[in-house]
């Protein structure tokens, strides 16, 4: 018994170790969204787009959001659509 619960211990240190010692090495950093932009791709005839829009909606109210409508895309939308191998 006391064999397996030193190869526990082992194990659970060794991840501690490994967590400190990679957030050491790669420290966190903070992303700024200030400047990015949102792209909020649906179809009026998808049951989950017209499911979540109202929430985007909302969040739009305080964010950049660029709604495409798939059906009848241009310009902005269509470009970011290719950008991302969208069809």
């Amino acid at each position: 018994m006391r064999p397996r619960i030193l190869a526990y211990a082992i194990v659970a240190l060794a991840g501690i170790l490994s967590a400190v010692l990679g957030s050491l090495v790669y420290p966190p950093t903070a992303i700024s969204t200030e400047n990015s932009k949102i792209y909020f791709f649906f179809s009026e005839y998808c049951p989950h787009c017209q499911e979540v829009k109202p929430y985007v909606e909302e969040i739009a109210k305080k964010r950049s959001i660029t709604f495409c409508n798939v059906e009848s895309m241009g310009g902005e939308c269509s470009r970011i659509a290719e950008q991302f191998g969208l069809k």
